[in-house]
């Protein structure tokens, strides 16, 4: 980790309550708060209030706290089923370690002479997936083809996943 001083953190209520939430924060030394909250203040001078105001007493009441206690257990469970399904039905095929928190994952395809061609007779017509390049992600390891996993919250209807985004 950077030394002290060095970290500045920036974060978004969008991604950890509701994306209609348009509020962010930042984490940064002491040295740069004057500086970023003028520049801040040119830059954006439109922040809804009342949106602060309730958020604040959210957070202060405890709610926020507990909400993220719920969602890292609800995303540790959908981690390991995710580990657990990829294990069950892609072994030799694809390998996802698990993480110690967080919503993505990056699983390696074995080493098979055409590893796309493998993974496209595994998957299925109803699968519920999107292609992105790993590269936005990270540096791939050298010779060892990576995909990104994502969990996702699906909705069961008449025993159908769909999902809602």
């Amino acid at each position: 980790m950077a030394g002290a001083g060095r970290v500045i953190y920036l974060g978004s209520f969008s991604k950890l309550l509701f994306p209609a939430l348009r509020l962010g924060y930042m984490v940064l030394p002491e040295a740069l708060i004057e500086a970023v909250s003028a520049a801040r203040w040119l830059l954006d001078r439109h922040s809804p209030p009342l949106d602060q105001a309730v958020l604040s007493d959210f957070i202060n009441d405890g709610h926020f706290a507990r909400h993220l206690r719920r969602m890292r257990q609800t995303y540790a469970r959908r981690q390991e089923a995710l580990v657990d399904a990829a294990q069950r039905y892609l072994s030799g095929i694809l390998t996802v370690p698990s993480l110690d928190g967080g919503l993505h994952l990056i699983g390696e395809l074995g080493s098979a002479t055409d590893k796309h061609s493998r993974w496209q007779r595994r998957k299925t017509r109803n699968a519920l997936y999107r292609r992105y390049p790993i590269t936005a992600w990270l540096t791939p390891k050298p010779g060892i083809a990576s995909l990104f996993l994502a969990m996702q919250l699906t909705v069961k209807t008449n025993s159908t996943a769909r999902r809602t985004n």
